[in-house]
C-alpha cells in the first residue's frame, strides 16, 4: 500500500513539474518575443 502511494505521489509530482516546466517555458518565450518588439 505505501508503495503504491508513493508511486502515485511520484506520478502526481510528474504531472505538476511538467506543468510548471510548460508554464516556464511558454512565459519565457513570451518574455523573448516582448524583448524583440522592444528592440524594433
Amino acid at each position: 500500500m505505501t508503495l503504491a502511494k508513493t508511486k502515485n505521489s511520484s506520478v502526481s509530482f510528474r504531472k505538476v513539474w511538467d506543468a510548471i516546466v510548460r508554464a516556464r517555458s511558454t512565459e519565457a518565450s513570451r518574455l523573448l518575443l516582448q524583448a524583440n518588439e522592444r528592440r524594433r
